[in-house]
């Protein structure tokens, strides 16, 4: 079952997602608030050590596809 990609702006939690990047890479992020001037921002661990600022084009609900590798970033997250 293929669960389809939403607008960002349908987000309405914090907690770690599925985003889709502008080329076309699946990482799991969450939605950040609080940064004055800034409301909405997107962040992910998928690159690397700490927290990266993504720019997603579209968020799903994290799939459950029994991936060690992604389970454990979600749960860095």
């Amino acid at each position: 079952m293929s669960v389809e990609f939403r607008p960002m702006a349908e987000l309405k939690h914090t907690n770690p997602v599925d985003m889709r990047l502008a080329d076309g890479r699946v990482v799991t992020g969450w939605l950040f608030q609080g940064i004055p001037n800034e409301p909405r921002s997107y962040w992910t661990h998928d690159f690397g050590r700490g927290s990266s600022r993504i720019y997603p084009e579209a968020w799903r609900e994290p799939q459950s596809t029994g991936d060690a590798d992604c389970s454990s970033r979600r749960l860095a997250a």
